[in-house]
């Protein structure tokens, strides 16, 4: 099968649904879904083609959506990346996504990068800076990378200053 087209990323996914298997591996770790809710903050764990598989509460709280809705997709289609839409393929396929400190730190695992999303919800545009930290692991065959989410804005490092 010839690759999908990108401008960056691999394009290539799998339906969810599709990936029984490798949720059946992953619920029968049962040291996982607590060591994912151990982070202080949002983390994930993405298959190879950098599709949630699963999340911890705090980003389930943070997104106030369900882990069903969640899983399958793409860091920037969760996060409402106003990127992701510009090429039929989604997060980490366009143009703008080979500066993204996300997408680069996922495939270059392990790695630390940060990055600047542009986020449109419900309408209203705003910024969300990141630093991620992915780390690649393999659990029953399966090559997973796992993601660690912390907000960096100068306007959240102010408020932490004051509470010091």
């Amino acid at each position: 099968m010839e690759p999908l087209p990108t401008l960056f990323a691999p394009a290539e996914r799998v339906p969810i649904d599709q990936d029984s298997a490798l949720r059946q591996k992953l619920a029968a770790e049962p040291l996982l879904q607590p060591m994912l809710d151990s982070f202080p903050g949002p983390a994930l764990i993405l298959n190879q083609f950098r599709q949630a598989v699963a999340v911890n509460n705090q980003l389930v709280a943070l997104l106030d959506i369900p882990v069903g809705e969640l899983l399958g997709l793409r860091p920037g289609e969760m996060l409402d990346c106003i990127r992701w839409r510009e090429e039929p393929w989604g997060c980490g396929t366009t143009v703008f996504c080979r500066t993204c400190g996300a997408v680069r730190a996922i495939l270059n695992a392990p790695d630390v990068q940060d990055c600047q999303i542009l986020r449109d919800v419900g309408g209203k545009v705003s910024t969300l800076d990141l630093r991620v930290w992915a780390t690649p692991i393999t659990i029953g065959g399966e090559p997973l990378t796992v993601i660690a989410l912390q907000e960096i804005s100068v306007h959240t490092c102010s408020e932490t200053r004051n509470k010091l």
